[in-house]
């Protein structure tokens, strides 16, 4: 299919005002890949507008980061500069937008990720978030180094240890927080780790910290815990 097929198609498409930013901004680069600098700035522009449009702040960063380097690479620097401005702009308004929402979650959590998600590496931010979910998981078992994870999470999910089923009812619901504790860092912790690909964008990411942020404050029941089976 023509690319100009294709932006035809975008327009026709019955589909949010978000989505049709998106696939704007990935036509554009397609333009930008084969070397359709005019083409490619042109589209950026529209994204950038669809994105404002939308309030999406972070597509409206991506597009003004793009517009920085396109024009800085056709050494139209007035427009580059401007681009340059209100990517700046953006990135401090994020960076403290961040903060005040990764404050919401466990500390751990929050520290973990904060510095990561302040740069938009939102993947780096949750895989540090899961390894701290994981060394707080052994620490309050007493894990030594030879304990494996599954083994940490039966003992440390343990009714005995929490101190009750809180805030279940039934040991069948704490064993099945279990197996989404185990899931987690096996679907997500595991593939960030080995840089397998795992796409993250900034909903994801805040989604995934949330599961974070429920594995340790649900390591222990509400009313305390109770002593560590041996």
């Amino acid at each position: 299919m023509h690319l100009e097929e294709a932006r035809q198609m975008i327009d026709q498409i019955d589909d949010s005002p978000a989505r049709q930013a998106r696939l704007r901004l990935e036509l554009a680069q397609i333009l930008e890949d084969e070397s359709k600098s005019e083409a490619a700035i042109d589209g950026y522009e529209k994204a950038l507008s669809a994105f404002i449009e939308c309030n999406d702040t972070l597509g409206s960063l991506e597009c003004h980061r793009l517009l920085l380097a396109a024009h800085t690479k056709k050494e139209n620097f007035p427009e580059a500069g401007h681009h340059l401005s209100r990517a700046l702009y953006l990135e401090e308004n994020m960076e403290a937008l961040w903060a005040v929402m990764l404050d919401q979650f466990h500390p751990k959590i929050g520290e973990s990720a904060k510095g990561a998600f302040a740069e938009n590496r939102y993947g780096s931010g949750v895989l540090e978030a899961m390894k701290a979910c994981e060394r707080e998981l052994h620490a309050s078992v007493e894990a030594d180094d030879k304990m494996s994870r599954d083994h940490a999470l039966t003992r440390c999910l343990d009714p005995e240890r929490r101190g009750g089923l809180a805030p279940w009812t039934d040991k069948r619901q704490l064993d099945a927080f279990r197996n989404l504790c185990a899931a987690a860092f096996q679907c997500c912790r595991n593939p960030l780790a080995h840089k397998e690909g795992l796409p993250m964008d900034a909903s994801q990411a805040f989604a995934w910290l949330g599961v974070a942020h429920l594995m340790l404050t649900l390591m222990d029941a509400p009313n305390g815990a109770g002593t560590t089976p041996r």
